[in-house]
């Protein structure tokens, strides 16, 4: 539960370079999203979802593995719904998940 704690407390999911990369005809746009581990801990499992979906979909990281102090680059599709959901799972199997993250703003979260 600790270890819990403490992930949550210093996960940074970072936009820094989130920017519009395409635009497709139906109107959507794909964003690239940069997900920075802070954690302490290796993540061995990411999901990002669009929040109005209620499934998280595949692992976006494959067979690799985010270690602390690492970043990937998500791409994800924008239409009309800037909201996504993030779920972290580390080495431990410790599950975080962060609902409603508007992919589309230029910031940087911090849950605690």
């Amino acid at each position: 539960m600790l270890r819990s704690i403490a992930a949550v407390a210093v996960l940074a999911v970072g936009l820094g370079a989130c920017t519009t990369t395409t635009t497709t005809t139906s109107g959507s746009s794909q964003l690239d999203l940069t997900v920075v581990n802070s954690t302490g801990y290796p993540i061995y499992y990411l999901y990002v979802s669009s929040s109005s979906s209620g499934y998280w979909g595949n692992d976006v990281l494959g067979s690799s593995i985010l270690r602390s102090g690492q970043s990937a680059t998500v791409w994800v599709n924008v239409g009309s719904n800037c909201n996504y959901d993030i779920r972290v799972i580390d080495d431990v199997g410790t599950v975080n998940e962060f609902y409603g993250f508007n992919v589309c703003q230029n910031d940087i979260i911090n849950r605690y």
